[in-house]
């Protein structure tokens, strides 16, 4: 195990619970990302540990992001989605 990883445990446990998916959508191409991106760098990117705030940011997102990001929802730590998809691809 890394120092980097186990620091991580230590400062959240298991609140790395939830994460905000989307597709970012250029020409004919569909990427997927989310974040935060807290197994990378979780000193940078704090995890979010409930389902509310979670909830909050990737509705936030989709308000605020243009349309090339779409299928905007909130996955569990495993990508299991948890919301409906709040801007679907079209």
């Amino acid at each position: 195990m890394r120092l980097a990883k186990a620091l991580e445990i230590m400062r959240y446990g298991h609140a790395h619970r939830y994460r905000v998916s989307y597709d970012y959508r250029e020409g004919g191409i569909i990427t997927s990302s989310c974040f935060p991106d807290h197994t990378r760098s979780p000193e940078v990117e704090s995890p979010l540990s409930t389902y509310e705030e979670a909830v909050r940011l990737a509705t936030a997102f989709a308000l605020a992001a243009p349309s090339c990001y779409v299928n905007i929802c909130v996955v569990s730590e495993d990508f299991k989605r948890v919301t409906e998809v709040l801007r679907p691809y079209q």
